[in-house]
């Protein structure tokens, strides 16, 4: 019993302190070893996904949003899913995407699979520049 006790208690800890460090430091994976996934994301409907995202990515200054935010923007978007992906992608109306690449995204992001998001988050990028 004491053993149990104290691997409860070990367990216990460790976990605290992983919650206690992701608190400090919200990003906690990165997908393709380049690309943070942040903690606040995985909390959001697709609704709100949404609308953060294009927060982020339609500043209210008029400036171009950061490679940062354009990779969380992309994160939201995918928990948003392929549908909000596409409104997305027409709302921004970035002169550089064309109808044909979005509605390729979404195909793919519908089938599912390690490149869809991949896809999806190379043509955001693409759309802004990087």
């Amino acid at each position: 019993m004491t053993k149990r006790c104290t691997f409860a208690a070990l367990s216990g800890a460790a976990l605290l302190a992983a919650v206690m460090s992701a608190a400090a430091a919200p990003e906690v994976a990165r997908l393709d070893g380049s690309v943070p996934l942040y903690l606040a994301q995985a909390k959001t409907n697709p609704d709100d996904a949404f609308a953060k995202a294009m927060q982020l990515l339609r500043r209210p200054d008029g400036a171009t949003p950061s490679v940062a935010d354009v990779d969380r923007a992309g994160h939201m978007l995918m928990e948003a899913g392929p549908d909000a992906f596409e409104k997305a992608m027409h709302l921004l109306s970035r002169p550089n995407v064309t109808s044909t690449e979005i509605a390729t995204a979404k195909a793919q992001m519908t089938k599912g699979g390690p490149d869809a998001s991949t896809q999806a988050m190379n043509l955001l990028r693409k759309s802004f520049g990087y």
